[in-house]
């Protein structure tokens, strides 16, 4: 991918986001074909049927997606209040997450409380240890971001020199993956050690863009998730160890978003920890 070529895909993008800003609310014709299967009292059906319903609601909502992907089941004000008595029934990977500065409170007081993730705490850990401690983390991250869970593993991706890898998410496996020599080098550095920190973030928001673009729309800015598939269907380039290559990955929608997402959770935890 050139520089041009970038050129070109900040055009599409602005071209295409200026005509869809946001989601559309149903029709009246959708929502008449959606509440025909919605029960009128949930209180009276027993848990099977609840689930029963949802589903039926679920594939319904999917028949009527644009993009192929099913939206949140409660995106729209008037489905979210019909299914207000059975919300908390719903799995969060089915509902619309939180925006992000609200995931980003939660991400960094999540890692706040943890005792573990203090650096003194941290450095007398086992490198297992440190990998499962990454993946219990990582659990509660996809909670908060409502997208399901997936494992992190620890593999040696090269040294640690400017431009080299701390880590990637595998989008076929769904794996989070972390270099090992920079886990082993996090137990001497309070850097590395926040480093470790933001590439389990920031791969866990590559997997929360995966989840958006390719299983569920539960992000509440679709514009943002248009950016994210532009940015797939013109060319998403994996990185490159060259100036222009790098310049290029780093200027990408789907980095872009990872790397402040990932950068205001930092951020945010450096403030209570100074506070």
């Amino acid at each position: 991918m050139s520089l041009e070529n970038l050129n070109e895909v900040s055009e599409g993008l602005n071209d295409h986001l200026s005509h869809r800003g946001g989601l559309e609310s149903y029709t009246p014709s959708e929502m008449s074909y959606i509440r025909e299967i919605i029960p009128p009292n949930w209180e009276g059906l027993s848990p099977d049927q609840r689930q029963e319903a949802i589903d039926l609601l679920d594939n319904r909502l999917a028949e009527l997606s644009e993009s192929g992907v099913c939206r949140a089941l409660d995106s729209d004000p008037q489905i979210k209040q019909v299914l207000s008595s059975v919300i908390d029934e719903i799995p969060v990977e089915m509902l619309e997450a939180p925006h992000d500065h609200i995931q980003t409170d939660q991400i960094s007081d999540r890692l706040y409380n943890c005792e573990e993730l203090r650096f003194e705490n941290w450095r007398t850990l086992e490198l297992d240890d440190k990998v499962q401690l990454l993946n219990t983390i990582e659990c509660d991250i996809a909670r908060i971001e409502h997208r399901p869970s997936i494992p992190v593993y620890a593999e040696s991706l090269g040294p640690l020199v400017p431009g080299g890898r701390g880590g990637g998410y595998n989008m076929m496996d769904k794996t989070i993956t972390v270099n090992s020599t920079l886990l082993e080098a996090s137990s001497h550095s309070p850097e590395r050690f926040r480093k470790v920190l933001d590439v389990l973030i920031h791969e866990g928001r590559h997997a929360y863009q995966d989840y958006n673009m390719n299983e569920r729309e539960v992000h509440p800015r679709h514009c943002n998730i248009n950016s994210w598939r532009e940015n797939v269907e013109l060319g998403y380039e994996p990185g490159d160890a060259s100036e222009v290559g790098l310049r290029l990955y780093w200027c990408q929608p789907l980095e872009t978003d990872a790397r402040e997402f990932a950068q205001e959770v930092i951020e945010k935890l450096n403030l209570k920890l100074t506070a």
